[in-house]
């Protein structure tokens, strides 16, 4: 009984993994391009758009995870029918309760861990995220000033200052 939960259980996580590379891509490509234009039109660093594309890892796993969930039961199931595991189940006398044991593991798991994602992680990246966009467009504003000349910061504001320092800061 043990070795064939082991046998399911390993397939079920194969397959959850494959199923999450796979529906990951789509939005990993997405997320690329709101990365680009980021770093392009925001003139953010390299490391600072690194920073901000690991800020969006938990929202694509969170998006990917019940599809992937979801991928993974009907694969195995199928790849148990399609070999014949499942009629060997039936003919050893394994009841249906007893065969759907891992896929019940499997949701409980996959559960608890959606729920740590989505009500833990995710909020918590959004707030990093919203501080790192600050932190990106203070830059923007730093990187597109000119030294010694009046550069307008609002409808009727300007800001004019001598030179920067070593770390980019101000001087007037």
């Amino acid at each position: 009984m043990y070795l064939l939960n082991r046998h399911v259980l390993k397939k079920l996580t194969i397959a959850f993994l494959i199923g999450q590379m796979a529906y990951g891509v789509a939005f990993l490509i997405q997320s690329i391009f709101m990365l680009l234009e980021v770093i392009v039109e925001e003139h953010a660093s390299v490391t600072m758009g690194f920073q901000y594309f690991l800020t969006l890892l938990p929202r694509i796993i969170t998006y990917t995870y019940t599809m992937a969930i979801m991928f993974s039961g009907f694969f195995v199931t199928s790849v148990l029918a399609e070999n014949s595991e499942l009629v060997i189940f039936n003919s050893v006398g394994l009841s249906p309760r007893v065969q759907m044991k891992p896929y019940i593991w499997m949701g409980i798991v996959s559960a608890v861990v959606f729920l740590v994602l989505q009500f833990h992680v995710l909020p918590y990246s959004r707030e990093v995220r919203a501080e790192l966009t600050k932190q990106i467009s203070s830059q923007s504003v730093l990187a597109s000033m000119e030294e010694g000349r009046f550069n307008a910061i609002s409808h009727n504001g300007f800001l004019r200052f001598r030179s920067r320092n070593s770390t980019g800061e101000l001087q007037n």
